[in-house]
């Protein structure tokens, strides 16, 4: 008989995985021999979806590798990831067992050959600068003396000894108010932000210090955080930044109004010394009294000067010199009108005289003397001898009006009738403007006039018993009568209801 054999001879000897079981032992292989490590290359294909987690690809120039960031350790990174950026990542390999594919879980990136937190003070600084955060308009001066100064710095560091030391003895009796905040570690950025805002918020503050010591990048990044440096540049008061040595340079050094290389330099920078104030005073106030004593000097010598004078001895006497001349040229001017007032009458006269002897009627009339003797020599001699003498007078008369100077008074009409045209045309143009200024007056006095208001719908009330003009609602209660003006007509109405709005 031939030997029993097995039902599958496919699977003797075999041991079969489900892919779920191959996935899950791959996974396990690779996370316990590659538990953390190190791995460099270019972000490409970066997303970060709604979650928050940030997914990227990381190649070379022959391979490429999927690396996922949660949110939790996506959040505390110092800087944005973008593509195309060179970094070094530490995570753990493991593999994502839905689809096959192995992937790397990091908790930590850094760009490569900078520090993260050097990257992010770079773009922080870039945002802010291309917001005009930085901008020297906006700088606000320091007060030469200020009476109150706010110290926001940690209260248990030397900074804060420091600085109370050196304020107080420079100028005693400057009024500080210190702001305890912690300096470094979590939540200092907004412990400082939170400071420098009450201290805005105090009245008297003169200047604010925003302080610490020195340290690494890491110890000073609470000051190179966003919301410090939006703080300071909200602040209405100066703020002057000193923060580490003076090598050390952060965001809020650029937003400040004034950076101190270190938080002594910045109290010196402050406050003035007292000593040098009042030696500045002293020789000021010395400079001053000489040159009042000078400037006292030469007035008192240029008085002395006009004491000297005739004049300032004797004024009346040269009052009375100008007196006496004054009263003569007096005379000498009445003089001189009444003899150009005589010698002008006597040419006037002489005109007259000479007017009258060339009048035309004087001539007429010798000559109708004449005539009339004339006419009685022909009635005697006879009508021939007349008739001529009556021509020979009439042309006298003829010869004697052709000589009148025709063009004088042809010139003399023109004149007139030039006269009267510019004296009817100035009369027209006045009677225009009065009557253009009449009716612009009219038309103000229609604008203002409250029957226009009345005209376009509005009234006014009055209080029936004393005609009194109705102004506020608490003039009145219920139960009184108004009187109410219309347009055309009035009404008594009675007063139901009273009103009064809230005071202001």
């Amino acid at each position: 008989m031939a030997p029993d054999l097995p039902s599958d001879p496919s699977k003797k000897g075999r041991q079969i995985f489900t892919v779920s079981e191959l996935n899950r032992k791959i996974r396990s292989s690779l996370e316990q021999e590659f538990p953390i490590l190190w791995i460099e290359g270019e972000i490409s294909n970066l997303r970060i979806p709604s979650s928050g987690h940030c997914y990227f690809t990381l190649k070379d120039e022959t391979s490429q590798l999927r690396a996922v960031i949660f949110k939790n350790m996506h959040r505390l990174l110092k800087f944005k990831p973008k593509d195309g950026m060179q970094v070094i990542l530490r995570g753990r390999i493991t593999v994502y067992e839905q689809r096959g594919e192995y992937q790397i879980i990091g908790d930590l990136l850094e760009p490569k050959g900078k520090g993260s937190l050097q990257e992010a003070f770079e773009q922080l600084k870039k945002k802010l600068v291309k917001e005009g955060l930085f901008d020297e308009r906006h700088k606000k001066p320091i007060s030469p003396f200020p009476h109150k100064i706010a110290l926001i710095t940690s209260p248990t560091g030397a900074v804060v000894r420091d600085l109370i030391r050196i304020i107080t003895r420079r100028f005693e009796g400057i009024h500080l108010v210190v702001f305890p905040v912690r300096v470094q570690g979590e939540g200092a950025a907004e412990e400082i932000a939170k400071a420098v805002g009450s201290a805005n918020r105090m009245p008297g503050v003169d200047v604010i210090i925003v302080g610490r010591g020195g340290g690494s990048l890491e110890d000073l990044w609470a000051f190179n955080e966003e919301s410090v440096a939006r703080a300071i540049f909200d602040s209405r008061v100066p703020v002057v930044s000193a923060v580490g040595h003076e090598t050390d340079f952060t965001i809020a050094d650029f937003a400040a109004d004034l950076r101190a290389s270190t938080p002594s330099a910045a109290a010196e920078l402050v406050v003035p010394e007292k000593e040098g104030v009042l030696f500045f005073l002293s020789e000021s106030l010395q400079r001053m009294l000489q040159v009042v004593s000078k400037k006292l000097g030469q007035e008192r010598n240029r008085l002395s000067g006009f004491m000297g004078r005739k004049a300032m001895i004797s004024p009346i006497s040269i009052m009375s010199q100008h007196l006496i001349r004054l009263d003569d040229f007096q005379d000498r001017l009445v003089r001189s009108i009444i003899l150009g007032i005589r010698e002008k009458r006597q040419e006037f006269a002489g005109y007259r005289t000479q007017i009258r002897m060339l009048s035309p009627l004087l001539r007429v009339g010798r000559l109708r003397s004449i005539l009339t003797e004339r006419q009685r020599e022909i009635m005697a001699g006879g009508k021939a001898k007349m008739l001529l003498h009556r021509e020979k007078t009439e042309g006298t008369i003829s010869r004697f009006f052709s000589r009148i100077p025709t063009g004088l008074v042809r010139n003399n009409r023109e004149t007139l009738q030039s006269f009267n045209v510019l004296l009817t045309e100035r009369m027209s143009e006045r009677t225009r403007a009065i009557r253009d200024r009449i009716g612009g007056n009219i038309g103000k006095l229609e604008a203002l006039s409250p029957l226009s208001v009345l005209f376009r719908g509005y009234s006014f009330c009055r209080i029936s018993e004393t005609g009194a003009i109705l102004k506020d609602s608490a003039q009145v209660k219920e139960g009184d009568w108004i009187d109410v003006t219309l347009n055309r007509g009035e009404l008594r109405c009675p007063v139901h209801k009273v009103i009064v709005p809230p005071k202001e």
